[in-house]
């Protein structure tokens, strides 16, 4: 995730008026979040769902690939 990511989840989930209230000099956003995430409850479950989301499409993703090749694979065999 890169640190546009972390910087929107701050601002939906931690109380701030001024972006100074969540942003830290010489911290990243994400190093941010690391710290705040056991405060937040909310922010890390919310983190965790996006990361489960991705993976899932991502498993979905190789099944497709596999089915299409198993597929082209079967049309070879039925060619001859």
């Amino acid at each position: 995730m890169n640190n546009q990511y972390y910087f929107q989840l701050l601002k939906m989930f931690k109380p701030w008026r001024t972006e100074s209230d969540f942003l830290k000099l010489g911290k990243s956003c994400k190093e941010v979040f690391l710290e705040d995430e056991k405060k937040y409850p909310e922010m890390a479950a919310h983190d965790k769902l996006v990361n489960q989301q991705q993976s899932d499409a991502t498993v979905d993703e190789a099944i497709r690939q596999k089915r299409q090749e198993t597929e082209g694979a079967e049309d070879e065999q039925n060619a001859f």
